[in-house]
C-alpha cells in the first residue's frame, strides 16, 4: 500500500510542477506585455492623450486580472504541495 500512496504522490509532485511552470509563464508573459504596454503609453501620451489614457486603463485591467489568476495558482499549487507533503 505505502508503493501506492508514493506513486499518487509522485503523480500530484509533477502535477505541481507543471502548475508552477504555466504560473511562471503566465507572469513572464504578463511582465512583457506591461513593458510593451507602458511603452506605447510613453510613445502616444504627448501627441495622443486620451489613447495613452486609455492604454492605462487596459494595462489596470490586465494587471487586476493577472493577479486574480496569479492568487489563485499560487494558492491551488500550495494545497497541491500540502497534500503531497
Amino acid at each position: 500500500m505505502a508503493n501506492d500512496s508514493t506513486a499518487a504522490n509522485i503523480g500530484k509532485a509533477g502535477e505541481i510542477e507543471s502548475q508552477s511552470r504555466d504560473l511562471s509563464s503566465l507572469l513572464d508573459d504578463q511582465t512583457r506585455y506591461t513593458s510593451a504596454l507602458f511603452a506605447a503609453i510613453e510613445a502616444t501620451a504627448a501627441t495622443s492623450p486620451k489613447v495613452a489614457v486609455d492604454l492605462a486603463a487596459l494595462g489596470q485591467w490586465v494587471a487586476e486580472r493577472t493577479s486574480h489568476f496569479a492568487f489563485n495558482g499560487l494558492n491551488s499549487i500550495a494545497l497541491a504541495s500540502r497534500e503531497v507533503h
